[in-house]
């Protein structure tokens, strides 16, 4: 039973430290409010963990020069009318 309820307890999404962090990180770019950021990564299936990894440790993503570039590292936070993302 404990078993099943860590399963189900993973499969909820992204814990909100995990996206806070990911969050504050694309703010250096940015201008929108952080909840806004946090709540699409809370909502999405996406992990903020592997995100975490590739855009905030540098793995494999150079540093950002626009929110854009940011967003576009953050699959979470892309948005498909304001910004497009080309290539991985």
């Amino acid at each position: 039973m404990r078993a099943l309820f860590v399963l189900l307890l993973a499969a909820c999404g992204d814990s909100s430290a995990d996206c806070e962090r990911a969050c504050t990180w694309r703010a250096r770019w940015c201008t929108e409010p952080t909840q806004s950021c946090v709540r699409d990564c809370m909502e999405t299936t996406e992990s903020a963990k592997e995100a975490i990894s590739r855009c905030v440790e540098g793995k494999g993503f150079p540093t950002p020069s626009t929110c854009q570039s940011a967003g576009c590292c953050l699959r979470f936070v892309y948005d498909d009318y304001q910004q497009r993302c080309v290539g991985r």
